[in-house]
This record gives structure tokens, C-alpha cells and sequence, in this order.
């Protein structure tokens, strides 16, 4: 039905906001809201496929929340190095060809993460399918400064995609009420001659839906 109302965004970003508030209100560990937020990551991809988006772009993990509890990005760590893992083996990636990409400051992360990233990154690099890319440990500044530079380097031919890494977005989704981009995709957003549609869904990440879905891609299309 969405199909025929209008055109389907190409390029959905979204902020994946609320797994410790999911966790709050449940009385649960921080960490269980982080799990539930990183098993709706593949309902949502899955999601984007069934209507049509080619690229789906998350923020899950912020180079600020490197200020946080030690025990919680422990415990986050854990579960992007196993999550990172499953990808590159869940159906929901094998069957529809799709390229994981891990974005963001590898660097700064611990060994196992990073070569987490770097293996689901190589198991999917010769997959032409829909696209899926996970910003951790990700400033939208440093996009902006990479951009900046790369144009002085190719003497001031700037593309309108921005970066290598960030491609022009055509729907920014933020969950769990929040209305600030939180330095997400700062360049992606803006490009010549149209702005991303930005959409603010007052739910928790992990309640997120598939009708929650179809509204923001209806808001799209309006």
C-alpha cells in the first residue's frame, strides 16, 4: 500500500534511541535493553527490505558514550563483538546479499569489536544486495572534517554524496521521543537541492514497529 502512495526513501538513517529507558521501565539490566534494541536492528532491517529501502544506515554507538559506566560498555562491547558476528551468518543478511559496513572510529574500540567489524565487513564485502551500515564509536563531526578535507585534496571538487562513508540520507528516523539529531550524519542529511525528512517517533527503540516503520516512511511520502 505504502507503494503506492509515493516514492519509498533510498537511504534511511536512524538514531536507535531508548534501550536503557526500555530497560528502566522494566526494572531490568542496562544490558537487556541493549540486547532487545540490537535483536529489533534485524526486524527493522528486515522491514526495509519488504518495502523497498536500499540503504539503511543506524547510529549505535556514539563516540560520546565512551563516557559511561566501565561496566556498561563492557557489557556493550560484549554484545557488538557477538552481534557483529551473527550478521555475518543471520538469513536475514545471506538471503538477500546484504553488505555490512561498520563506520566509525574503529580505532578507539577494543581488539575484539574492532576485528568483529572487520570480519562481517569482509564476509559481506562481495554481497550486492541492499546495504546496511552500523555507525559505532561515530561523530557526525568528524564526517564533516573528512569531507572538508577530502575536497581540499581533490582541489575543491566536492561530490554531493559527502564522504566515502556517508551517503546522502533521505529519511533520518529518531526514536524514543528525543529531537535532536545527537551529531548523527551531520553531513548525509543536507545535500544540494534537498534535505533529508527528519521524523521523531515517541516510542522506545526497542518497541519500535513495523507500523512505526510505515508511519515514518508515510511521513516521507508526504
Amino acid at each position: 500500500a505504502l507503494r503506492s502512495r509515493g516514492p519509498i526513501p533510498e537511504h534511511v538513517a536512524i538514531v536507535m534511541d531508548g534501550n536503557r529507558r526500555f530497560a528502566a521501565s522494566r526494572s531490568l539490566p542496562t544490558g537487556v535493553g541493549h540486547s532487545a534494541g540490537a535483536d529489533k536492528l534485524v526486524d527493522v532491517m528486515r522491514w526495509c527490505h519488504l518495502l523497498g529501502v536500499r540503504v539503511l544506515s543506524v547510529y549505535a554507538f556514539s563516540s560520546e558514550n565512551f563516557a559511561r559506566p566501565r561496566d556498561e560498555l563492557d557489557a556493550l562491547f560484549s554484545l557488538a563483538e557477538t552481534r557483529f558476528d551473527d550478521l555475518a551468518t543471520h538469513p536475514a543478511v545471506t538471503e538477500r546479499r546484504v553488505r555490512v559496513r561498520v563506520l566509525g572510529d574503529l580505532a578507539s574500540l577494543p581488539k575484539g569489536v574492532r576485528d568483529a567489524a572487520e570480519r562481517v565487513t569482509a564476509a559481506t564485502a562481495a554481497h550486492d544486495g541492499p546495504r546496511l551500515d552500523v555507525y559505532f564509536a561515530y561523530t557526525g563531526r568528524g564526517d564533516v572534517v573528512g569531507a572538508t578535507l577530502e575536497r581540499c585534496m581533490r582541489g575543491g571538487a566536492c561530490a554531493e554524496d559527502g564522504t566515502s562513508t556517508t551517503v546522502a540520507v533521505d529519511l533520518l528516523v529518531r526514536t524514543s521521543g528525543e529531537t535532536r539529531l545527537s551529531d548523527f550524519t551531520l553531513w548525509g542529511i543536507r545535500r544540494v537541492l534537498k534535505h533529508a525528512v527528519l521524523c521523531f517517533a515517541d516510542v522506545l527503540w526497542p518497541d519500535f514497529s513495523f507500523a512505526d516503520m510505515c508511519h515514518a516512511v508515510w511521513t516521507y511520502q508526504k
